[in-house]
Formats: C-alpha cells, sequence, structure tokens
C-alpha cells in the first residue's frame, strides 16, 4: 500500500527516499525527448499546428492590440501563417506552450519540450498510482512499462495532444485516491482542476467522471453521492468547462461532427466499429503485455477485494471498460485516441508477472517487473519515430529570396512543416503567406467532404497572381491536381516565361502517399517529393491587392 500518499504528489520529486526513483523516471523522459524529432520534421500533420498554436498565443500575449479584438488580431495572424487550429481544440496545451516558448524561445524543441514536461507528470502519477496497489519496484515497472508502450512512446514524442490529456488525467485519478483514503475536501478540489485541465487539453478527458462515480459508490454507498463538498466542486467544474464547450460549439463543429457521427466511418452497429481498439492493442502495447495483462487482471481484483482499497478494482475496471466504450462510440477511430486506457493495461501486466512469479520465484518477481518495463521501453526507444525532413531548409532559402514584405504562395502537401518553421526559424515577420488551396477552392478542413473550386481560366489566374503580389511561390508537384484550378496554378508556375527556380530542396524520411511516397509501385525518387521556390520572372504588383480566403468552418472570409 502506499504509505506515504497522504503527503502529496510531490513528494514523488522531493523526498529522499524516493530520489533513486525520480532519477529513473526523469532519465525515462528525457530519454523520449532526446530521440524525438526536433527538427521541424513533424510526420503528423497536426503537429506542426499545435506547435504553432502555442506560438500564437504567446505572440497574443506580448501584442497590445489583440486584447482589444481578439477576433480580429486572430484572423490578422491567420492570413500570415495560415496553419493556425487554435480553434479547433481546447487552449491549455498551448498556454503551456506560450510559457515555454517565453523561457526557450519558439522552436520545435520547445514545443516537443512541453510534451516531455507533461510525460514527466504523467510519470510521476502513474507511479504513485500504481503504488496504491503495487510495491516500489512493481510500481516502477509498471510505470516504466506505461512510458514503454510502442503508442505511448510514439506520441510522447510528437507535438500532439494526446500525453498531455492523458498526464492531467492520471494526476485527476491520483487526487481522487487521495480523497477516498482521507476524505479531505481539498482533495476533491484537487480532483476538480485537474479533470478541468484534462478537459481544456482534449474533452474526452470527460469519460473519467463516471468511473470515479463508480468507484466513490464502491468505496461509501451511494449516499456519498449526496455530499455538498461533491456537488459544489462539480458545480464549479461544470462552470468553468463553459468556455471550452462553448469554444468546441463555435469554432470545433467538424469535431462534433466526428462524435456525432456525420462523417465517414463505421457504421454504429458494425463489429468493426466495437472491435477497432481491441484489434489494435498488441501493436499499441505489445503482444506479451497483453498476453500478461489477462491473469493480471485477476491477480489485481484479487489484491484489491483482500485489501483495503476495495474500490481500486471498480475503479481500473470502470477506467477500461467505459473508456472503451466511449473511444468507439466515437465514429473516427485513431490508434493514439485511446491512449487514457492504457494506465490499467501496464498495472494489469506488471500484476501478471508478480501473480505468476511470487510463489515460484519470489525473489525475482520485482526484478522481473523492472526489467520488462525498462525493456519495453528501451526496445521503443530503439524504434524510429517517423519524421519528415527538408521543410526548415525550404522555410530558410524562402527567408534568404524573398524581398521585404513579400505575399508567399505555399502550394504543398504538409504545408504546416512550412508555416511553423517560418515563424519559428525565420527573421521575416514582414512575410506573409498564403495556402493556394485556401485562395484557390472552398473546403472545410479535409477535401473528402467536398470541395468548391474558383473560375480562373489562365490569363486570369496569371494576372491575379500578380496583382495580388505573389512574390515567391513554393510548390510542391502534385499537390492536389486531380482539381482543375491547382493543375492550372502548376502549370502556370511551371512556365519557364513566367517562373524562374531559386531552389529546389528534396524531402526525405517516413513518405506517404500525400508525398508520393508510399505509392504503388514506390515513388521514393519521385520529381513530387521535390519542393521548388519559385521567383516571377516579371517583379509583382507594388500595391497588392489583398487576397480574400474563405474559411468556412468558421462561417466568414479574411484578407
Amino acid at each position: 500500500m502506499l504509505h506515504a500518499i497522504d503527503k502529496g504528489f510531490l513528494i514523488l520529486f522531493c523526498k529522499k527516499e524516493y530520489s533513486f526513483f525520480t532519477v529513473i523516471l526523469v532519465a525515462a523522459v528525457f530519454a523520449l525527448l532526446a530521440t524525438a524529432p526536433v527538427a521541424y520534421d513533424f510526420a503528423n500533420a497536426d503537429a506542426p499546428r499545435h506547435a504553432l498554436n502555442g506560438a500564437f498565443v504567446l505572440d497574443a500575449l506580448r501584442a497590445t492590440r489583440s486584447w482589444h479584438n481578439p477576433i480580429s488580431y486572430a484572423a490578422a495572424y491567420y492570413a500570415r501563417y495560415p496553419s493556425l487550429s487554435i480553434g479547433f481544440y481546447p487552449p491549455l496545451f498551448y498556454v503551456a506552450e506560450a510559457a515555454v516558448f517565453a523561457v526557450l524561445g519558439v522552436s520545435h524543441v520547445a514545443a516537443q519540450a512541453t510534451v516531455a514536461l507533461f510525460t514527466l507528470l504523467l510519470a510521476g502519477a502513474a507511479y504513485r498510482l500504481a503504488r496504491m496497489i503495487l510495491p516500489r519496484w512493481p510500481a516502477l515497472g509498471a510505470t516504466l512499462l506505461l512510458l514503454g508502450m510502442p503508442e505511448m512512446a510514439l506520441w510522447a514524442r510528437q507535438v500532439m495532444l494526446d500525453v498531455p490529456a492523458e498526464a492531467m488525467l492520471m494526476l485527476c485519478v491520483l487526487c481522487f485516491a487521495r480523497h477516498l483514503r482521507r476524505g479531505k475536501g481539498r482533495d476533491l478540489w484537487c480532483v476538480a482542476l485537474a479533470l478541468e485541465a484534462a478537459l481544456y487539453i482534449k474533452l474526452s478527458a470527460g469519460f473519467i467522471v463516471v468511473p470515479l462515480a463508480a468507484a466513490l459508490v464502491a468505496a461509501r454507498g451511494w449516499q456519498a453521492l449526496l455530499d455538498r463538498r461533491l456537488w459544489l466542486a462539480g458545480v464549479v467544474m461544470a462552470l468553468l468547462a463553459l468556455p471550452a464547450l462553448w469554444l468546441t460549439w463555435r469554432f470545433a463543429a467538424v469535431n462534433l461532427d466526428n462524435v456525432a457521427g456525420q462523417v465517414a466511418g463505421p457504421a454504429l452497429f458494425s463489429v468493426s466499429r466495437w472491435a477497432f481498439y481491441l484489434k489494435v492493442l498488441p501493436r499499441q502495447v505489445g503482444w506479451l503485455t497483453v498476453i500478461l495483462a489477462v491473469p493480471g487482471s485477476y491477480f489485481l481484483r484479487r489484491q484489491a477485494r483482500d485489501g483495503a482499497d476495495k474500490w481500486f478494482a471498480v475503479l481500473l475496471a470502470g477506467w477500461a471498460g467505459v473508456g472503451y466504450l466511449v473511444f468507439s462510440g466515437i465514429r473516427v477511430h485513431e490508434t493514439r485516441h485511446d491512449l487514457m486506457l492504457m494506465f490499467p493495461v501496464a498495472l494489469a501486466a506488471t500484476a501478471g508477472i508478480l501473480g505468476l512469479l511470487r510463489d515460484r520465484l519470489p525473489k525475482l518477481a520485482a526484478p522481473a517487473c523492472v526489467a520488462f518495463g525498462a525493456g519495453t521501453l528501451l526496445w521503443s526507444l530503439a524504434t524510429p519515430v517517423p519524421r519528415i525532413a527538408g521543410y526548415a531548409q525550404i522555410a530558410d532559402r524562402v527567408a534568404s529570396v524573398a524581398p521585404p514584405h513579400a505575399i508567399v504562395l505555399l502550394s504543398v502537401f504538409r504545408d504546416g512543416n512550412f508555416v511553423f518553421a517560418m515563424r519559428a526559424r525565420g527573421n521575416r515577420p514582414d512575410i506573409s503567406i498564403v495556402r493556394a488551396n485556401k485562395w484557390l477552392l472552398r473546403f472545410m478542413v479535409d477535401r473528402k467532404w467536398g470541395v468548391g473550386q474558383s473560375g480562373y481560366d489562365r490569363n486570369g489566374l496569371i494576372a491575379a497572381l500578380h496583382d495580388h503580389g505573389v512574390a515567391v511561390a513554393v510548390e510542391q508537384r502534385g499537390f492536389w491536381d486531380d482539381l482543375k484550378q491547382m493543375a492550372l496554378l502548376e502549370e502556370i508556375l511551371r512556365d519557364p516565361s513566367l517562373y524562374r527556380s531559386a531552389a529546389v530542396v528534396a524531402i526525405r524520411g517516413d513518405l506517404s502517399a500525400d508525398d508520393r511516397g508510399a505509392l504503388d509501385p514506390p515513388c521514393a525518387n519521385c520529381r513530387e517529393n521535390n519542393i521548388d521556390v519559385l521567383l516571377p520572372v516579371a517583379p509583382a504588383a507594388a500595391d497588392p491587392v489583398p487576397i480574400a480566403l474563405d474559411l468556412p468552418f468558421l462561417g466568414g472570409r479574411i484578407k
């Protein structure tokens, strides 16, 4: 049992008896950071947008004019850095990111360091929670196993929201455990604030409320639900959550579509929908972890039943069961979405090792737990993380050739990588970037939901490029060239009488079909994997006409 839990969570990082474990967990998190992509080589299309959102928060806090009209400031920021997605997700991670940027400067490594801080919080809370039912060394093994699960180790090394959200959820559960053990009201406020923080990173963390309520009833009976302190904390938490819900309703209707099942995905009453996360579990955590978790679930239940914290088994079962139903019910399935369910699996697998060895080889049980967790982490650290390199060099080249106050036309698959690199690396705040697909097309987030096209002919588009002051074009062959307007743009940019090459940069790494690197047959050396920096033969208009961009998910236009 965790004899020191009453002394607070921070004991892990400051009490002498835990100093060795602290060093191990800090080293594990640092190893994850050291092996993460930090050279603007994001592989996930959302990652550079999450990084840019943190830069936006920092810039907005520093800009006095943003306080007078924040919507106008955000629109102007998007017009310069058109990969902003601040409205799609709650803002807490971006606020934390802005704080790190304020200290370290805006960079990919600083954005990844923000994720690492949340990962360290996750490790500390997971260890303390595991100690409620496991001895010290096995609890350390369970924590290392959690960090080392292939899916966890992957997303802990990407600038994504899943691990930070799980860190706050884990802290919420830890505070709840403290409340059940000692019944103090201030622990309820810790639960409410930690859960609120998790919701302000990813709203899907709210599923944990049901398992917490079930564990409360198991520990104290139904009358515990009538506790005035519980209701007061719940009301305050609900009120604090209203802004996040409003932001989701106002700016992220697409995410609501995902929950409501209005986008492509498995049908509601289909096996594929409800078996998806069970099917991918071995790939997420490893087959041996899955096998060990089966008897480990029994050992955990028996240990919790025989101990003083019988509610712990209810909490773990509800955590895994309710979470699985919720994430399966959301029609869009991605393997990272259910990371919040990985702690019960790690705990069960570690309990499986203990249960199988403690009677036969009791002296090896604890070391085996640590060895299994550490081995899993080392294996994941040795597994290369997907990365796409080259966009930082493109940004540097554009910054060097663009004239003052240049308009840069961007027509590439991974626009976010380039845009964030321009904000972070460049010393050219005078440059504004226009995404060609946002100018010539009208679509809501994903083109498969429908695309409208502008009606330019060749002469009209040539004139528009000049009149709008496009001084530099960054273009990748084949980018959405199945659409008439995008094909026409490529044809014009490739006309040597109209545009000349200033640089050609190769895109390298784990190329996907979008990069023309995972086609059948393979296309690793395709010209489409080269990005051209192009300059107009005739100078662009000195007094350009503003470009109007449609933002259908916001229901408006910006210039």
